[in-house]
């Protein structure tokens, strides 16, 4: 009995090794059972809810740019305008005055300047020949009292002293005349030098003669004969001045200033037209009258605005966005507005532009959204409520459950060959239990949906029945 108890345990025993070391032999790859769906296209859609405030496309406070009294102002409160329309007009009387005023100064400059054109060189020439024959007298005086006179050239000295004398007092007379019709503005500050210089040179010439006439009286003595020298070497320096003067052309640089007093006058006439123009004031945007700050007769300047215009044809919403929204925003192509009872519309976006910097105390980005105002019905200063609307059609979608993070990177696994192979893929907009496939997937493709925690690369799975597809 006790051998045979002995015999059976060790048959059990013997069958269970043999059985172990058949089934390490023989094991077969377990497929993990898991649930799939496919990559298919379809339509998705999705919104972000946000408060903005409501500006105008464009707000411009318009001020004179001239001062005075105002005389008339065109607009009121709520008209609109277009760009160019006259706003107000001041009175221009005193501006009127200045037009004429820089016209007069422009016209003597213009004048001023062809004469000198026209006379400047010739003048000069003029010149340079009288103190040629000066320096000619000069000499021949000096040559005289060295030899002493005769009879005939006592009686040529007084008579070129007469002649000088007569000349120096007509000269006189023609410079006071030229003096008194200076002073009141009759002749040119051209006609009064020419006139001034006339009348030095015959002083000169009489001062000449009259010294010409004494020493050919006298006879000339050692102190005299030093005098007419002198009076020789002061021509001789005039004249090398002149001489050179004309090499240079010293008469266009003449011609050049008057050329540039005329020019300064008429800058002058330019800007006093400028400034009566500027009289009116005119509308520089198209758009509506959001106020109005003064009336008729008020005094106004620069500083004083006149009214405010505001085109709100198209307005902006002013909103704030965390930064992984932005490019939901980026997306959005249209907006619905929320005001109260007031207003409940969507809206087309026209524009869409994000600030590059982000708000230090909010941590936001500041976002701009401008949509069309035909009815006006968006007023600036209202605070609305917005939903960005996105929608896309025949996009890649799967259903959200298969989507999984790791690192901050999104994955799934794709079912290949009855194998899993995961793949890294980025989404675009999710909604409910759908989400869009940017990169990563193709159409067609099987995803794992249920049970991916008992997964790794290259595991073998078997679809449960009914649910691929």
């Amino acid at each position: 009995m006790y051998l045979r108890r002995i015999s059976a345990v060790m048959l059990v025993l013997t069958a269970f090794c043999l059985s172990g070391i058949s089934y390490s032999q023989e094991k077969e790859e377990v497929s993990v059972p898991v649930k799939v769906a496919p990559v298919q296209r379809g339509e998705i859609a999705q919104e972000l809810s946000l408060t903005a405030d409501v500006g105008p496309q464009s707000s411009v406070t318009i001020v004179p740019k001239v001062g005075g009294i105002l005389e008339e102002i065109r607009v009121e409160l709520g008209d609109g305008v277009k760009k160019g329309q006259v706003i107000a007009k001041i009175e221009d009387r005193e501006y009127s005055l200045g037009v004429k005023q820089a016209e007069a100064a422009f016209s003597a400059a213009e004048t001023q300047w062809n004469l000198v054109k026209a006379t400047a060189e010739t003048e000069f020439l003029s010149n340079l020949k009288q103190v040629e024959a000066a320096l000619k007298m000069a000499q021949a005086n000096l040559d005289k009292i060295r030899k002493g006179a005769r009879k005939e050239e006592i009686e040529r000295a007084d008579a070129a002293y007469k002649q000088a004398l007569e000349n120096a007092e007509a000269m006189q007379k023609d410079l006071n005349r030229a003096r008194d019709n200076y002073e009141k503005g009759a002749i040119s500050d051209q006609q009064f030098d020419r006139a001034e210089l006339q009348f030095k040179v015959a002083q000169a010439g009489l001062q000449s003669a009259r010294a010409n006439l004494d020493l050919t009286k006298k006879g000339a003595r050692e102190e005299d004969v030093k005098v007419v020298e002198a009076q020789v070497e002061q021509t001789q320096a005039q004249l090398k001045t002149l001489e050179s003067f004309k090499e240079a052309k010293s008469w266009e640089a003449k011609i050049k200033g008057a050329e540039a007093g005329a020019q300064q006058a008429e800058v002058a006439l330019g800007l006093a037209k400028i400034r009566l123009d500027d009289c009116t004031t005119k509308a520089p945007i198209s758009g509506m009258i959001s106020k109005r700050f003064v009336d008729v007769g008020a005094m106004v300047g620069p500083t004083q605005p006149l009214v405010s215009v505001v085109d709100v044809d198209t307005v902006k919403l002013l909103t704030h966005v965390n930064d992984e929204d932005i490019d939901l925003v980026k997306s959005a192509q249209r907006v619905a507005v929320k005001v109260d009872t007031y207003l409940d519309k969507v809206f087309e976006v026209k524009e869409i532009n994000i600030s590059p910097a982000m708000d230090p105390l909010s941590r936001k980005i500041e976002v701009e959204i401008k949509i069309s105002n035909p009815d006006y019905l968006m007023k600036p200063g209202m605070f609305p409520r917005i939903r960005l609307l996105v929608q896309r059609n025949n996009t890649l979608l799967i259903p959200k459950e298969a989507v999984m993070e790791k690192d901050g990177r999104k994955e799934v696994f794709v079912v290949r060959d009855a194998r899993v192979h995961l793949s890294r893929i980025s989404i675009g907009l999710e909604k409910d239990d759908l989400v869009e496939i940017m990169s990563g997937l193709k159409e067609g493709e099987t995803v794992v949906v249920a049970g991916q925690p008992s997964l790794k690369d290259g595991d073998k799975v078997i679809i449960e029945e009914g649910d691929e597809g």
